[in-house]
């Protein structure tokens, strides 16, 4: 999870990692936007954007990896993201 945009988390699908000389690590990938919470599947239904999202390890709020998982809702593919944990807890 790379931040939240006041209500939702914000995410990032890597596709590189660099370690720069100052040993610092720094990931590079695909923007994910979150389009809303869905409740009975404790998941956030995303989307993901053609633009390309840098974020450093240091920032992260949550470094632990998370999947990609499609599932239909109320009829219709879509992409989702399940937490390991309630968000409500990480405050």
């Amino acid at each position: 999870m790379t931040g939240h945009d006041g209500l939702l988390p914000q995410f990032l699908q890597i596709k590189e990692t660099y370690i720069l000389p100052n040993g610092d690590v720094v990931f590079v990938g695909h923007k994910l936007h979150t389009v809303r919470h869905i409740a009975h599947l404790s998941a956030y239904e995303i989307l993901i954007f053609n633009e390309e999202g840098i974020s450093s390890y240091d920032a992260l709020i949550d470094h632990h990896p998370l999947l990609l998982h499609k599932v239909k809702v109320a009829g219709i593919e879509t992409l989702v993201v399940r937490m390991r944990y309630d968000l409500t807890d990480a405050a």
